[in-house]
């Protein structure tokens, strides 16, 4: 692990020597664009709240689980898993498609709504004033409402299959050799394994408040959708909380645990955010919230548990 990073400190980040790297490093930063946007917001709902596509948590396919798919398929682009990755490409290309047009039928029966309830009122403020000369002040319904998000989500994921259109044609039927190098480790199923094998109780932690970005926090009441995900409004701070966690198992299993105790702390500390005052506020906590306490408990108890036994040393 050690003789890794010093290679990585060495070498450029990324290298390309050919046109078909040069494509393939498009294709992967098309990827990311695609995650990037996917955090803006698609809609507006009846009551002017601005949404991103992990809004809509309906069914198992969700926008969040289309999200960690979309975080593996970018990694494997980058660690050239070339023999899965058309068809994932394809597969995601479906998924999201799918989301996006979940959006377009929400704001679609919205609007449908909106306008009957419209015509409604206007029928009963009309009858009333022709028949008794008063007629009631009746608050017109208001309606959802795309953003700019959506068509740029729609765009980015075009561009990506383009792309991989033209790394297909250049890789198979000009016969191009890939050279693409991406000098960047990423964390892996046996790093997983060494972390728990050397402190079970962080990486039970770490897994724990990952997956609860991935789950709803707390339903929205009065709105198109009833339950959105971390992702919805606080995506910077979700994805701070996954890379955290991402540090400390990685930190566990090289045995380089100087910054641990910084990376469980900054973890802790976003309990500030996601305090049970703020989530009481917009709705009642969902499963995500509960999961994401239970790991918060457990890096808090590794905490004192630590400080306790270096007291006792002292003593």
């Amino acid at each position: 692990m050690r003789s890794e990073i010093e290679k990585m400190k060495k070498s450029p980040l990324v290298k390309i020597k050919s046109r078909l790297d040069f494509i393939y490093l498009a294709y992967a930063i098309s990827l990311g664009l695609i995650i990037l946007f996917s955090f803006m917001g698609v809609m507006v709902d009846e009551v002017n709240n601005s949404l991103n596509i992990y809004g809509w948590i309906r069914g198992i396919l969700n926008a969040n689980l289309f999200l960690a798919v979309s975080l593996l398929e970018l990694v494997f682009v980058l660690k050239r898993k070339e023999k899965i990755l058309i068809v994932l490409r394809i597969l995601n290309s479906l998924w999201l498609f799918k989301l996006l047009l979940d959006v377009v039928k929400g704001v679609a029966q919205s609007r449908m709504a909106a306008t009957s309830y419209n015509v409604f009122a206007g029928i009963v403020q009309f009858t009333s004033g022709f028949l008794s000369g008063w007629s009631p002040t009746m608050e017109r319904a208001n309606s959802a409402d795309m953003l700019n998000g959506y068509y740029l989500i729609l765009y980015s994921t075009f561009f990506s299959l383009i792309l991989l259109l033209v790394y297909c044609y250049f890789k198979y039927i000009k016969k191009e050799k890939l050279t693409f190098e991406f000098h960047l480790s990423f964390l892996s199923v046996e790093d997983i394994k060494k972390s728990y094998a050397k402190n079970k109780l962080l990486t039970v932690a770490s897994i724990s408040i990952s997956i609860s970005q991935f789950l709803y926090f707390y339903s929205l009441p009065g709105t198109i959708n009833k339950t959105v995900s971390p992702f919805t409004y606080h995506a910077i701070l979700a994805l701070i909380i996954l890379a955290l966690a991402v540090l400390v198992v990685s930190s566990i299993a090289s045995g380089e645990e100087k910054r641990l105790d910084t990376y469980i702390i900054t973890l802790l500390l976003t309990f500030i955010v996601y305090n049970p005052i703020y989530i009481f506020q917009h709705g009642r906590p969902g499963l995500g919230y509960i999961v994401y306490i239970f790991g918060w408990i457990l890096f808090g108890y590794y905490l004192v548990d630590k400080k306790w036994i270096q007291s006792e040393r002292n003593h």
